[in-house]
């Protein structure tokens, strides 16, 4: 028995040797194959896992995107509008000149409107939208002022416009030419501001903001694949090359502009700001009580209002926004989408791009119209 149970306990040594041996010799083939396969498909479902996901935050983060920028533009447009005649009306145009300069003409009127159906409208707007400084002493034809420029050193007036500014609140719906300008005394020399400094009705007074009058003109950059000549100089130009429809602002002075960049060729003196990127279209409508009950109804909004822009009191602004890259699994539920007399149709391409339509009535606050 102790040879047979020797024989035994050799023969078991020798199977768990061997057992040993088979291990160490890791996976077989097929083993690996399996094992391979097994983890190609978990990398695969983890790296389309990660691509939804971050098509899905970049769809997110596009469509949060073309929000901001619709009401970003219809925030800018409609400060623009609402401060219509602010400064100017009472003397507008100027008393001893024709025209007041604006951003790239010459305007005589508060309301300049270019109505266009195939393309987006343009509208010039004149107004003293932007408080500069405030006035510490006053004479008969001058004012002192706090500041002459902004923390910049950017002027806050020049010669070589015809520069008009206005004071609040005395003299508020009334500009004056600047005539002259000394940067070391901070006087700002001024078309007669006041024939009797203790007259109680004298237009200026000690403390009073200072308001400067200009032009804004709102219109597109580009439309699509049309680059609109917003300036009439004959030349168009993309102006950031993006290739991308933007709402910008135009004006001769730095009121609205947060970057400045040269407007076009020969244009030195003009800024221009870009508002908010990815605005497709753009239309205006404007309104005043025809019937004169006290109200503007629906009825009584025009697309242009060319010989009665005086009685403007209401524009409603129309901005159609969309997403600055393509969804190619998207499709537009709309071919096509109307603001004002203009209607957009889309082709199938433009068609997978999200889009949204704003509309705001703006009531010109300047009720000295």
């Amino acid at each position: 028995m102790k040879n047979k149970t020797g024989i035994l306990s050799g023969r078991r040594r020798v199977a768990q040797a061997a057992g040993a041996v088979r291990s160490n010799r890791g996976f077989s083939l097929p083993e690996l194959l399996i094992t391979l396969v097994l983890s190609s498909l978990l990398v695969s479902g983890m790296v389309g896992g990660y691509l939804v996901q971050k098509r899905s935050y970049e769809d997110e983060a596009g469509l949060i995107d073309m929000q901001m920028n619709g009401r970003l533009a219809m925030d800018r447009a409609a400060e623009v509008v609402r401060s219509a005649g602010l400064g100017c009306k009472d003397n507008f145009p100027p008393k001893n000149n024709d025209v007041l300069e604006g951003v790239f003409n010459n305007y005589t009127q508060v309301f300049t409107a270019r109505d266009r159906n195939d393309g987006p409208d343009i509208l010039t707007v004149v107004s003293g939208l932007r408080r500069r400084t405030f006035v510490e002493a006053l004479g008969t034809d001058y004012v002192v002022v706090e500041d002459i420029k902004n923390p910049n050193e950017v002027a806050h007036f020049d010669l070589d416009k015809n520069r008009y500014i206005f004071f609040s609140p005395q003299g508020e719906n009334q500009f004056l030419q600047v005539q002259t300008v000394d940067e070391i005394t901070r006087e700002v020399g001024l078309s007669a501001p006041c024939d009797d400094l203790n007259n109680e009705f004298c237009s200026i007074k000690q403390g009073d903001n200072v308001f400067r009058v200009n032009a804004f003109t709102i219109t597109l950059d580009q439309n699509g694949g049309e680059i609109i000549d917003v300036d009439d100089d004959g030349s168009v130009v993309d102006r950031d090359g993006d290739l991308t429809p933007d709402l910008y602002i135009y004006t001769n002075t730095r009121d609205l502009i947060p970057d400045l960049e040269m407007a076009a060729a020969g244009q030195a003196n003009v800024s221009s700001a870009e508002v908010a990127e990815g605005i497709e279209a753009l239309q205006f409508r404007y309104g005043w009580d025809v019937n004169e009950n006290g109200e503007i109804e629906d009825a009584e909004f025009v697309d242009d209002p060319t010989g009665n822009e005086d009685r403007v009191r209401a524009v409603r602004i129309y901005i159609l926004s969309r997403t600055l890259t393509r969804d190619p699994g998207y499709t537009d539920p709309n071919a096509s989408y109307t603001l004002g007399n203009h209607t957009l149709t889309l082709t199938a391409e433009e068609r997978q791009y999200h889009r949204q339509l704003f509309v705001e009535t703006v009531m010109v606050r300047n009720m000295n119209l």
